[in-house]
């Protein structure tokens, strides 16, 4: 079975709001709603863990599915993970692959969802990547660097989820995901996400209004039928 961890339960502290940043309004929908009728969307999914405070259930809207499986956030991000896996282990159907998304992240399709599945039959792990647009430079000493070399790494990201479970150090001081793995694992680098907003501070919720209001696909929700300003 392929499974999505959907990890909700930030208070987005840098946002500048009471109300965490998944649950604001983005074209009349909260955040997160987006993020989770795309996992549903994918055909492939077996099971989908949300990984959230149960006092904002209601910000999901009257999505039912059985699908749907539920878990509380933990203390700091790879805690959380740690809940949505074991959420995850402990149903009936063993899961082979997880995909990780974050609520935050509005724009992720369900023919995104299925490629990064696909990638895992000769990948360990995925990872959402973007090239360097500029120039890099090594604040500690004088150094030419080469940007080819260089990945920004983000979310989403997947893995076989035997590994993920066995591998997930909650104590790393590396957040990618995939620094907690030994050796050199296999890793496919997905750089065609080119619209990959991550609502951090207010400005990115605006961006991510105006990006959307351009989109026509039903996949990203209604906003094709908003009136472009």
């Amino acid at each position: 079975m392929n499974a999505v961890l959907l990890l909700s339960a930030g208070v987005g502290k840098r946002f500048g709001t009471v109300l965490p940043k998944q649950y604001q309004l983005l074209c009349g929908k909260p955040v997160v709603q987006y993020v989770l009728r795309t996992a549903l969307a994918a055909p492939s999914v077996g099971a989908v863990a949300v990984v959230m405070d149960p006092a904002y259930r209601d910000y999901l809207g009257d999505i039912s599915d059985p699908r749907l499986h539920f878990t509380v956030g933990g203390k700091e991000r790879f805690d959380s993970v740690r809940n949505g896996l074991d959420c995850l282990g402990a149903l009936g159907t063993p899961c082979s692959k997880v995909m990780i998304l974050q609520a935050v992240n509005p724009f992720v399709t369900p023919e995104m969802v299925e490629e990064y599945f696909a990638l895992l039959d000769t990948h360990d792990a995925v990872t959402t990547a973007e090239k360097c647009p500029g120039e890099l430079f090594n604040v500690r000493k004088y150094e030419k660097l080469d940007r080819n070399a260089y990945y920004f790494c983000q979310s989403p990201e997947a893995f076989r989820f035997a590994d993920l479970d066995r591998y997930l150090d909650v104590h790393s001081p590396y957040s990618e995901l995939i620094y907690h793995y030994p050796g050199t694992p296999k890793i496919a680098f997905y750089t065609e996400f080119h619209h990959n907003v991550k609502l951090t501070h207010l400005s990115d919720l605006q961006f991510a209004e105006f990006l959307m209001r351009q989109q026509t696909d039903a996949a990203f929700g209604d906003c094709g039928n908003i009136p472009k300003t």
